[in-house]
């Protein structure tokens, strides 16, 4: 498995739109992450907290985080590039 940092330096996508990408996060130690519908502003519908895990098909920089997008729920997974800031475990497929 790749370790996935959430966006594609090399894409020639614009960084707001969403690029397909399989994978699963667990929410790391300590953390709980608000669920969103729709988009990165969206309502919160619900939050993962510590263990938790997620099946993502896209994911997307944008709203200054870097987010995975299953279906049309929104999560943020990390407020930096620096991998010992994220939030989550990512596990591309």
């Amino acid at each position: 498995m790749q370790i996935s940092k959430g966006y594609d330096k090399s894409s020639t996508q614009p960084a707001n739109k969403p690029i397909a990408e399989n994978g699963t996060v667990r929410v790391l130690k300590g953390h709980e992450i608000n669920l969103r519908a729709g988009g990165p502003k969206g309502r919160v519908v619900g939050q993962l907290k510590e263990g938790d895990e997620l099946t993502y098909d896209h994911k997307v920089v944008t709203n200054g985080h870097r987010y995975v997008i299953s279906g049309s729920l929104y999560l943020a997974i990390t407020p930096t590039e620096k991998r010992e800031n994220w939030w989550v475990d990512v596990k591309t497929r």
